[in-house]
């Protein structure tokens, strides 16, 4: 595909920073699935275009069994770790260069300052083991 406006190819475009897979993605009960995919896909972007950055656009719920598990919002029961994500193993291809998170205390109901605190600081912690970046 080509630029509109530069005419370069997108691969070699350099007003693009990075590609984003897929934006929140859930699979209710379906461990391990979204991780696949991810890996896939990630895989399959960088075969077409090696100089960009890829990542995930997910809100970075830990699953059930992640040491960070309990960093998930509560505000509504254990929800978040039926819905799919597994912020570690989502982010753990070679071919994913960077984590993401996303913060929706209202939607969550959870809005203490405990926490903002433990969301942020876990993610931080997780992405460090992973040797990447979290924006």
């Amino acid at each position: 595909r080509t630029n509109a406006v530069n005419g370069r190819v997108y691969r070699d475009d350099p007003t693009i920073a990075a590609w984003n897979l897929v934006n929140e993605p859930r699979c209710y009960q379906c461990s391990g699935s979204v991780s696949s995919w991810i890996s896939t896909m990630a895989a399959y972007v960088k075969s077409l275009d090696a100089n960009h950055l890829v990542t995930v656009g997910e809100e970075g719920f830990f699953g059930s069994s992640s040491t960070w598990a309990n960093s998930d919002p509560m505000g509504i029961g254990s929800w978040a770790q039926s819905e799919g994500q597994d912020f570690v193993s989502d982010h753990s291809s070679a071919d994913v260069d960077y984590a993401t998170i996303h913060f929706w205390p209202n939607n969550w109901h959870d809005t203490s300052s405990s926490f903002v605190s433990s969301w942020i600081s876990s993610h931080a912690t997780a992405s460090s083991q992973l040797g990447k970046p979290v924006v």
